[in-house]
């Protein structure tokens, strides 16, 4: 399929992954933003749900700078906000006092408000908090030695980004959850926020309860996260191959999927009216 309004009558409740859809990570995509107001106009509900590793304001303010009209969107789940909500709830009492915070210092809010005290000494942690690489051309061999001493420590990490890898501007970059798998191949313990992850998906129905699932659909550009997680949530799919699997083939891509049993409702090329 090509078009999104061949969707439009059979669904209520739009479910958007936001990076590979929306944005690239730099720019809003015309051709979403048109989508996004062609829905308004429709009366469709849409939220976003994203594996950023950030709070829901924070991408609140980023999507106002990358011109995202918030009439265009009714809510945000995030696997950033439900990383900050168990830390909150959980507290010094289940991790500890210091925490070891591996990622850029964009992520820094994720402590905001928090009773840690973060450390930059792995030797004096009691826990990781994994938001992603240090630097975007960073590479997976870069945290093996640190990961190594985390291990020997067997400090649990706690994943605020579940993605493996994210295109940027046009380049592949690695993210918390490349370091989280290489981490848990290791024997440590990972608790993981974000898709594909049930919790998450569980809020967003609660939050939309009154919405039949059968009435929903989610659109992402990831067959582990986006599809994974909609199949998992019993809800339909749409994936869009024009993000992390734009250098494989239509037919590479149905391979895929038919190796973990997915069948999203459909395959588009970019989210486009």
């Amino acid at each position: 399929m090509t078009h999104l309004r061949h969707f439009i009558d059979h669904y209520d409740l739009f479910v958007l992954d936001l990076w590979g859809v929306i944005h690239d990570g730099i720019a809003a995509f015309p051709h979403a933003l048109d989508a996004l107001t062609q829905l308004a106009r429709h009366g469709k509900t849409v939220a976003f749900i994203s594996n950023a590793p950030r709070r829901t304001a924070v991408i609140a303010t980023q999507l106002h700078q990358l011109e995202v009209s918030p009439q265009c969107y009714d809510t945000i789940f995030s696997s950033g906000e439900q990383t900050w909500q168990q830390l909150h709830q959980q507290g010094v009492a289940t991790w500890g006092q210091h925490c070891y915070h591996i990622g850029p210092p964009r992520d820094h809010h994720l402590l905001e408000e928090l009773p840690f005290t973060s450390t930059d000494d792995i030797l004096t942690a009691d826990f990781i908090l994994n938001s992603g690489p240090w630097g975007d051309d960073h590479q997976l061999s870069d945290y093996h030695d640190l990961l190594h001493q985390a291990h020997a420590r067997a400090l649990p990490m706690l994943c605020a980004n579940p993605d493996h890898t994210v295109v940027r501007g046009g380049f592949m970059m690695i993210c918390a959850g490349a370091l989280a798998n290489f981490y848990e191949k290791l024997g440590s313990p990972v608790t993981y926020h974000g898709k594909p992850h049930r919790a998450i998906y569980d809020a967003l129905q609660h939050h939309y309860a009154a919405i039949a699932p059968s009435r929903i659909i989610a659109i992402g550009d990831s067959i582990s996260t986006d599809i994974q997680g909609a199949h998992n949530a019993a809800i339909d799919a749409i994936l869009i191959t024009s993000g992390i699997h734009h250098e494989e083939s239509q037919e590479d891509i149905k391979t895929k999927l038919a190796q973990h049993s997915l069948t999203p409702r459909a395959i588009m090329t970019q989210f486009s009216w």
